[in-house]
């Protein structure tokens, strides 16, 4: 009886870490596959959790929403596919979303949409600065770690302060 599954939105990522498997390391897959997962894949992913459960006389399931980079996905596409994934809920199941992703770049609408539909963010850093910046860089060289630390350091200042 299957619990969980990792849907892989996207096989592209906007760091470029030493360790990647997917694209630093043996694992080439990226090479030969869509750089997004089609929606009606991603659709279809949700019809099968709820024909799954449906057959096992089970109620709840994970979904992990992961990459590359989850947030390059079209948010269009997360659109539909939260909408799926509340109707799958609707039918009494207790579908469980949510998603991994570095948080270099959050698109606008995308933190709204998941926090309508109770999409929790799993938020990837590799310890201090000095340490992350070795490691997980950009396209071009750079550390990523002000990019993701900084606006959540003032995000939690100005709640603080309110």
């Amino acid at each position: 009886m299957f619990r969980s599954v990792i849907m892989k939105l996207t096989a592209f990522c906007n760091l470029n870490c030493s360790y990647s498997y997917m694209f630093n390391q043996a694992d080439r897959t990226y090479s030969r596959i869509p750089k997004h997962l089609p929606l009606a894949t991603a659709l279809l992913c949700l019809d099968r959790v709820q024909e799954h459960l449906s057959s096992h006389g089970e109620r709840s399931f994970n979904v992990t929403l992961h990459g590359g980079e989850p947030t390059l996905w079209p948010l269009a596409s997360f659109r539909q596919l939260l909408r799926r994934a509340e109707a799958i809920r609707a039918a009494g199941l207790d579908l469980r979303v949510s998603m991994q992703t570095n948080a270099v770049r959050i698109p606008p609408g995308l933190l709204e949409l998941l926090a309508e539909h109770d999409v929790p963010l799993g938020i990837s850093i590799d310890g201090p600065q000095s340490y992350n910046d070795s490691t997980r860089v950009t396209h071009g060289g750079g550390g990523s770690y002000d990019q993701v630390a900084l606006p959540y350091v003032a995000a939690s200042r100005q709640a603080a302060s309110a």
